[in-house]
């Protein structure tokens, strides 16, 4: 067996697996600073306190579509825990934290202003967030390129921004990471792309190379905005919004709009593949992918300098 074929990373590189709408979606995401061995499935299997189960799940689902992961980092073995909560996508978005003495602490917290930005006994964080999926207990693949990226991270003194987390989904598209409070998740990341990556997301752009999608989008969303900024070049994190209906969802034809106004058309095509989605243990199964059919400008000024009208 070659080693392309052991592991999913390396076969999803090797035939150039899209990586357009394949983001896990979540508009919160709430983040627990937890130094015990993570399991294949660590939040689920790790033996926190019932209450405080209970309580994430309580956030989660009030909150949904959201996402639970922990995080650590290697020089922080002892002392406080940390406590995140981001809200991405438009309108109220940031990252706001709280310091703990134990994980019981949590189910104390009151998250009930975070839509209007004033989540009681909470701080708000002023810089953003990287996280970098590294659980090799979830997938091999995480580790052998999550880990790598972490250290070229700190190694360009990211201090607190860069987080090794547990499962970010897609694991063929390792390495993975998620910058918050952008809500851009990334793809097929190398060390050597560390520097781009710190910077961009200190300077709330996106590296459009490597976006696997905004995750407070749909996945057909996702792929349409990530069609649009590479042709366009649209880098800054409030370049693009969606202002179609929910109904673009099933159709493929996703209306969006840049900073200057201007409005375009992009119609995606869908297609089924089957994959190697993981390689600890192996796993084969059929999944969604996205090609780009066409971008038409509706309203405004295309990339050429041409002005077009409605069609």
């Amino acid at each position: 067996m070659t080693i392309a074929a052991r592991y999913c990373a390396d076969e999803a590189r090797r035939g150039q697996a899209p990586l357009e709408g394949t983001a896990s979606m979540a508009s919160t995401w709430f983040l627990v600073e937890n130094r015990r061995p993570w399991g294949h499935r660590a939040v689920e299997e790790d033996p926190l306190p019932s209450g405080v189960r209970e309580w994430l799940a309580e956030q989660t689902e009030e909150r949904a579509p959201a996402r639970t992961v922990f995080i650590r980092r290697p020089d922080r073995e002892a002392g406080p825990l940390r406590f995140f909560v981001a809200r991405v996508g438009e309108g109220e978005t940031g990252i706001w934290s709280a310091t703990l003495d134990s994980l019981e602490e949590l189910q104390e917290l009151d998250l009930s202003g975070l839509e209007s930005g004033e989540p009681a006994g909470l701080e708000r964080e002023r810089g953003p967030l990287l996280l970098v999926c590294a659980n090799g207990r979830r997938d091999r693949c995480c580790a052998r390129r999550g880990l790598p990226l972490f250290r070229a991270l700190g190694r360009m003194a990211a201090g607190s921004v860069a987080w090794l987390s547990t499962h970010l989904g897609g694991h063929r598209y390792a390495a993975v990471s998620v910058a918050l409070p952008a809500g851009a998740c990334y793809g097929y990341l190398r060390p050597e792309r560390a520097g781009e990556l710190l910077s961009a997301t200190l300077e709330r752009r996106l590296v459009l190379d490597n976006l696997r999608g905004r995750t407070f989008f749909p996945p057909v969303v996702q792929a349409a905005d990530c069609f649009l900024r590479r042709r366009e070049g649209l880098r800054g994190e409030d370049d693009v919004r969606w202002i179609g209906e929910t109904e673009e969802v099933e159709s493929g034809t996703v209306t969006l709009s840049s900073r200057d106004g201007s409005v375009f058309r992009v119609v995606v095509n869908r297609s089924r593949e089957e994959a190697l989605v993981s390689c600890s243990p192996r796993k084969r199964k059929e999944i969604e992918e996205f090609s780009l059919e066409k971008i038409e400008v509706v309203e405004g000024r295309s990339s050429d300098g041409g002005e077009r009208g409605s069609p």
